[in-house]
């Protein structure tokens, strides 16, 4: 099966429904994760500015990390990033653990994972479109 892999929170809005719930979303190999209290400080390492922002970065000191802090749930759903539950299953025990109905874990959710892709925490594997159950060749 081909898949892609998307790194920006924009690229993730353009997708249909049935691709966002199949999409996987993985940890970031080079995030440090210290844990705080119920939550979690997660260290994005960034990359060195290059070109004529080079310059500015020798002028205004770089950083050269960002960090994230993320409550209990942020931490549970990051844990649960693992390469092997799709969007979907992270939304569904959502919404078993806290009695949700779909749309409002999905509301959670998906806007979180959003911000985790966008600040680099995450990635997010999607898988390529498969034969249709319908056999009419569309997802309906």
């Amino acid at each position: 099966m081909s898949r892609r892999t998307i790194q920006d929170a924009r690229r993730l809005e353009q997708l249909d429904i049935a691709e966002l719930y199949a999409t996987v979303p993985v940890q970031n190999g080079s995030v440090r994760r210290r844990d705080v209290g119920s939550g979690t400080i997660l260290s994005v390492p960034l990359k060195k500015p290059r070109g004529r922002y080079a310059l500015l970065a020798w002028l205004i000191p770089f950083a050269g990390e960002r960090t994230i802090e993320l409550d209990a749930l942020g931490t549970h759903l990051f844990t649960r990033c693992d390469g092997r539950r799709t969007v979907r299953d992270l939304i569904e025990e959502l919404r078993t653990a806290h009695a949700l109905t779909f749309h409002e874990a999905r509301l959670s959710v998906i806007p979180f994972l959003q911000g985790l892709l966008q600040r680099g925490a995450i990635a997010a594997v999607v898988p390529a479109p498969g034969p249709c159950a319908n056999g009419r060749g569309t997802h309906e």
